[in-house]
C-alpha cells in the first residue's frame, strides 16, 4: 500500500483510476464479440468504479485531519484484495 498522506492524494489517484477504468471498459464493450467472460470482467470493473467514485465523493468532504477515515479510503484504494 502505498503511503498517502492528505485526501486529495488519495482523491487524485482514485480519479485516475476511474478514468483508466473507464477507458478500458469502453474497448471492452466497443469489441463486437464480447461474451459471458468479457461481461464478468466489465461488471467487476463497473463494481470498481463505483467504488473509487465513493472515495473521490469523501476526499472532497474530509478533513485530513481525520486519519482514521484517510487510512481506511487508502486501504480502500490500494487494496490488491
Amino acid at each position: 500500500m502505498a503511503d498517502v498522506t492528505t485526501w486529495e492524494e488519495v482523491g487524485r489517484d482514485a480519479n485516475f483510476e476511474i478514468r483508466c477504468l473507464a477507458v478500458e471498459l469502453r474497448k471492452l464493450t466497443d469489441s463486437s464479440n464480447t461474451g459471458a467472460g468479457e461481461a464478468a470482467v466489465a461488471r467487476g470493473m463497473l463494481r470498481r468504479v463505483v467504488e473509487l467514485s465513493d472515495i473521490v465523493f469523501d476526499a472532497f468532504v474530509q478533513d485530513d485531519n481525520d486519519g482514521r477515515d484517510l487510512r481506511e479510503a487508502s486501504r480502500r484504494l490500494y487494496s490488491t484484495d
